[in-house]
């Protein structure tokens, strides 16, 4: 999937963001940052990471009713079945989102994520085709697994490899299944980043212990866009044959300069504003 610099920034502050809450679970718990066992908690370090540079057009749980009726809407009558689901965090640009983040965590098939792909699909789907194009919707997931004894870092390694794979599998049958939709795999470390070994410690008298067994917790995104009618490409599935070389830490110090996000005031510079990023991309 070709992105603007924009969104390559707004990936950026996710990874930043997952960087952030990682580092208040350890601050809590004296571990090397350990499973995020809470969605809420990466949900609101993602919007304060989005927030520092989209500001003040991040919403935390947007409801997604809030646009029907509007003129982004189809003008063919279709019924809104969204109701009032919400988006984790959205980025919004003048009147509707144009970066969704839905968060969720212990993902280990694709169908954890179903229900979230298809909500942004449907959102996607009610929008006119001039805006849905420069939409970019995401699910930020984590995978985890915990060693199964004792010095089992390779048992662990191969597990969470594992997993991941099957993941990206499902992913690619779902894309199949949804031609009318680009997807694409971006994960926030490398291969074999984040993947923990048995903590080692001492007991009163000086003597070594284990303490805490090995884990295994990495943080990926599945990334979701509308094609454009003029667009007949085929399904393709990149990511199970390549890994995004940005590490979780290397994203999380990068200073990414790209133009402040702004906010437009007619419907119609909207339109003409997500044809010129739709047209920007075409020419990578």
């Amino acid at each position: 999937m070709q992105l603007t610099t924009v969104e390559e920034g707004w990936l950026t502050d996710v990874g930043s963001g997952i960087a952030a809450a990682l580092s208040f679970i350890g601050e809590l718990t004296d571990y090397h940052g350990e499973p995020v066992s809470t969605e809420y908690i990466l949900t609101v370090h993602i919007a304060k990471a989005l927030l520092a540079r989209a500001s003040p057009q991040v919403a935390v749980e947007y409801l997604v009713n809030r646009i029907e009726g509007h003129v982004l809407i189809h003008d063919k009558p279709q019924p809104f079945t969204l109701g009032s689901q919400r988006f984790d965090v959205a980025i919004l640009d003048s009147v509707a989102p144009v970066f969704i983040v839905e968060v969720k965590i212990g993902v280990s098939r694709i169908r954890k994520l179903a229900d979230d792909l298809h909500k942004i699909m449907a959102y996607l789907d009610y929008l006119k085709p001039a805006y849905a194009t420069g939409v970019l919707g995401s699910c930020v997931f984590q995978t985890h697994v915990e060693a199964l004894g004792p010095r089992h870092l390779d048992q662990t390694t191969r597990r969470i490899h594992k997993m991941e794979k099957e993941v990206k599998e499902g992913l690619a049958a779902f894309a199949a299944a949804n031609p009318r939709f680009e997807f694409d795999w971006r994960p926030f470390q490398g291969p074999n980043d984040r993947i923990f070994d048995d903590e080692r410690t001492q007991d009163i008298d000086g003597t070594p212990m284990h303490g805490r067994l090995g884990y295994a917790a990495r943080y990926h995104a599945v990334l979701v866009r509308r094609r454009s009618r003029q667009d007949s490409t085929a399904p393709t599935v990149p990511w199970l044959s390549y890994a995004f070389p940005r590490s979780l830490a290397e994203s999380s110090r990068s200073a990414f300069g790209h133009d402040r996000l702004y906010g437009l005031a007619s419907i119609s510079a909207v339109e003409v504003d997500c044809q010129k990023r739709s047209a920007g991309r075409s020419k990578h």
